[in-house]
């Protein structure tokens, strides 16, 4: 189940409707989430992600206490050896979306 509180309480952000706004959806969607009647889209999974939820506050304790910023920082590539239009951005995005899709499905299979 995904871990809300852990997130905002770590990020400062003050409650649901706070976070809700923050997403552009309403405090029910984050209930839900928290109480574990939905889970994110893979969307919202990428904005949590991106917004410094870890790997393991959003899919369970079998993943890594990491965030996506840690997780890019683990890179062999040096990101500012390139711009954001060039080949290897496009291909660190790509890997980058596939990781969360990856991480993504093996939840959505528990």
């Amino acid at each position: 189940m995904i871990r809300i509180n852990e997130f905002m309480e770590r990020k400062g952000i003050k409650n649901q409707t706070e976070l809700a706004k923050t997403l552009g959806l309403t405090q029910g969607a984050i209930s839900s989430w928290n109480s574990g009647v939905r889970s994110p889209t893979h969307e919202m999974c990428v904005q949590l992600l991106k917004m410094g939820m870890t790997f393991r506050e959003l899919f369970g304790d079998e993943f890594p206490d990491i965030t996506l910023a840690d997780m890019k920082g683990m890179s062999p590539v040096n990101k500012s050896d390139y711009d954001s239009g060039s080949p290897e951005h496009e291909f660190d995005k790509k890997v980058e979306d596939s990781v969360i899709r990856l991480l993504g499905n093996l939840f959505v299979k528990k």
